[in-house]
């Protein structure tokens, strides 16, 4: 029991600090990315899809799971779309750079 307890208190301290500074960080980073009127709707729109994702993922996952009885496809679902919106987001900041965002400092030029 003693050995449960060394090994659990840092890992409930590192987690609650990672999703603690998560949290905290994505306002501030969403107002240097995208600066102006704007930025509430941005953050909106974001929000939402980021609850969409955690209430559909795990339903896909679960669903996957009663079919399969594996969770081998929810992993590769989530993969393949790591994998797509990564590629996207690397899309839109290459459009950015022909633009008025300067990537490389994640910056605005035309502002």
């Amino acid at each position: 029991m003693l050995y449960f307890l060394w090994v659990l208190t840092p890992y409930v301290v590192l987690v609650g600090l990672g999703m603690g500074v998560g949290g905290a960080m994505f306002p501030p980073i969403m107002a240097d990315l995208f600066p102006g009127p704007n930025l509430g709707r941005i953050m909106g729109i974001s929000s939402v899809f980021s609850g969409m994702g955690a209430d559909l993922g795990s339903w896909l996952a679960g669903y996957l799971y009663d079919i399969t009885g594996s969770y081998a496809w929810g992993f590769l679902c989530v993969l393949m779309l790591s994998l797509g919106l990564s590629y996207s987001s690397g899309s839109l900041l290459r459009a950015g750079q022909r633009s008025c965002f300067d990537a490389s400092r994640f910056e605005p030029r035309c502002v």
